[in-house]
């Protein structure tokens, strides 16, 4: 199995197994990889066999940290790993993505999960170090209407292992579009969500978002993308400018717009979703709904 990448000191650096199932694969990453490579400006030590090519991303010289464009390229690395795996089974897989936290990405996810649940049967993966999803799913006590499982050590092999079993498959990704679990859950990915709330650093952030996915979209070219304004408060001037301002950033923005609720955060406390909410949840878990609609009907 393909490894995750592993940071090193002594020097400092980032080192990767990729593992292939024949030789014909292993070439065509090779070849790829040569030409990101040229590309990029950035030229890792390799070393392989017939089913597996090793990689190390050494820090410039005289740095004690890898440089976010490295880690950009180690996630490039991946996707061109990723035009090699085997295509998954018919499911639908939506990521859930941005490039800054406090977005409301996570509960988000909770809530589209549970929401897809009525319709098929959903696994939530989250990729997130921090681990928010699981959390949640802890304090259901077992009666959550979806699987969550960690998965920030492995996004290719967790998507893989559920696939068989899963309707809908959400990823919910760290706030970095460039962070290596983002970039794996989008080489995989059907869909995409990114949550904005309408305020100015959060649409400075998204600015990062659709050059990421462009490049992804060169190995992922069935990749949809869709903005998702969150928290919005309609009576304020931002909020109300907030769809003109988010037309910059170059990505279709969904017509739903959730409103800022006190449910959504009772719900996570809870342990549950808004649709399990009665009445204090009904707005809320309507606006979920004509969300999925727009997603995935």
């Amino acid at each position: 199995m393909t490894s995750q990448w592993q940071e090193r000191n002594r020097p400092m650096r980032l080192e990767k197994r990729y593992e292939f199932g024949d030789y014909e694969a292993l070439r065509d990453f090779l070849d790829a990889a040569a030409d990101l490579s040229e590309r990029q400006g950035y030229y890792p030590d390799m070393g392989f066999g017939r089913d597996y090519v090793n990689v190390t991303i050494h820090a410039e010289d005289g740095d004690q940290t890898i440089l976010p464009a490295q880690r950009e390229f180690a996630g490039a690395l991946d996707l061109l790993q990723g035009d090699a795996a085997s295509p998954l089974p018919a499911m639908t897989v939506i990521a859930l993505a941005g490039n800054k936290g406090g977005s409301g990405k996570t509960t988000l996810a909770i809530n589209l999960a549970a929401a897809l649940a009525r319709r098929g049967k959903v696994v939530l993966l989250d990729t997130d170090p921090q681990g928010s999803c699981v959390h949640w799913y802890n304090a259901t006590d077992g009666d959550a209407p979806v699987q969550v499982h960690a998965a920030a050590d492995d996004v290719d092999g967790a998507v893989r292992d559920n696939c068989d079993t899963s309707d809908y498959l959400l990823i919910d990704c760290p706030p970095s579009v460039n962070a290596t679990q983002t970039l794996a859950a989008l080489s995989l990915a059907d869909k995409v969500l990114i949550p904005v709330v309408p305020s100015p650093l959060d649409i400075w952030a998204g600015l990062h978002v659709e050059p990421v996915l462009r490049q992804v979209m060169t190995h992922n070219p069935a990749l949809q993308a869709m903005l998702v304004i969150n928290q919005l408060e309609p009576q304020t001037r931002l909020s109300q400018l907030v769809r003109q301002a988010l037309d910059e950033l170059g990505l279709p923005t969904a017509t739903t717009a959730l409103r800022r609720r006190m449910a959504y955060r009772r719900a996570m406390l809870e342990g549950r979703s808004v649709l399990d909410m009665g009445k204090r949840g009904t707005e809320a878990a309507r606006e979920i709904e004509q969300l999925i609609a727009e997603l995935v009907d």
